[in-house]
């Protein structure tokens, strides 16, 4: 795992790419989502397509980005994506073509004959659940009425005997971040990144007014659960040689496990080409009904032959 470096992926076949600017406001996301859509030709035409995204991770709308687009084009595609950024979570360009460097926008490729991709995070539902009770895009104003910096200390205390504090929080949220509960049994997780002084978090990734809440504790960095989840479904969909996005949050969680993690995965597939990047997101569809879910914490397997 390299701090510096560029990583060159070749395409058979290029892909259809645009770079399309966004607003970042819910008020205009369906026009967003319209954008995203329109730019493709015949993106309705052909299931065995995917639609690869990257995203700038300071865009605060992703999940209502993602919905609109699915209300717009359902199961015509496989949805996958990353994001891209800085840790320092402050806005930076972060996304190119030959013309362009900009931020606050989204890569989006059409991929032809693809299956998409495979997503796991390995977290587990606990017990106990919260509710959002003010949201603002990715800012949890308040968890049950009460400001949702004062909720997640006592529960980090609570539940995990952690003192949290506010100059802490960063490194002690990686290690116990958010969970958003579907009625599916799905967990979208989301570290919370940044603390205000009014005690709301921010979050990488939307989180919905009222949705139910959960403080996850990360798995330990000796389980290899998540890897045996992860290639189980890699393997269903074709037998990879894996172009590997994995969360920085992740790789923060694990420390210096975070290399034997990548490095007991290519043993797993020993003679495949496994390469990638950090991300600071993830996107991949839902295991019951292939919906597009934006989480944290997680590794995206993009199957290649």
């Amino acid at each position: 795992m390299e701090n510096h470096g560029l990583v060159l992926v070749r395409f058979n076949d290029m892909p259809d790419c645009h770079i399309i600017n966004l607003s970042g406001d819910n008020a205009h996301a369906e026009e967003d989502a319209a954008r995203i859509v329109e730019s493709f030709d015949g993106l309705m035409g052909n299931p065995l397509q995917s639609l690869f995204m990257i995203f700038d991770a300071m865009v605060p709308n992703i999940t209502t980005l993602m919905d609109n687009i699915y209300f717009r084009s359902g199961d015509a595609v496989h949805y996958m994506g990353v994001n891209a950024g800085s840790e320092t979570f402050q806005p930076v360009p972060c996304l190119f073509n030959s013309d362009i460097f900009v931020g606050n926008a989204v890569l989006a490729m059409l991929m032809q004959n693809h299956p998409g991709a495979v997503l796991e995070h390995g977290y587990q539902e606990p017990d106990s659940s919260i509710s959002a009770t003010s949201t603002t895009g990715n800012r949890i104003n308040t968890i049950d009425w009460r400001p949702a910096f004062d909720v997640y200390r006592e529960l980090a205390r609570e539940c995990y005997g952690l003192e949290v504090t506010p100059e802490n929080f960063y490194e002690s949220a990686v290690h116990f971040p958010l969970g958003i509960m579907r009625m599916d049994g799905e967990i979208l997780v989301r570290i919370p990144v940044a603390l205000e002084s009014d005690g709301s978090i921010f979050c990488v990734g939307e989180v919905p007014e009222h949705a139910v809440l959960t403080l996850l504790k990360a798995f330990s960095p000796d389980s290899r659960k998540t890897l045996e989840i992860l290639m189980q479904h890699a393997d269903q969909k074709r037998k990879p040689g894996m172009l590997l996005f994995y969360c920085a949050g992740r790789r923060m969680h694990m420390g210096a496990a975070a290399l034997e993690e990548l490095t007991y995965l290519q043993q797993m597939h020993s003679g495949q080409t496994n390469f990638g990047a950090l991300s600071l997101g993830e996107i991949g569809g839902s295991r019951q009904a292939g919906y597009p879910l934006f989480h944290n914490a997680a590794l995206v397997n993009i199957p290649r032959d």
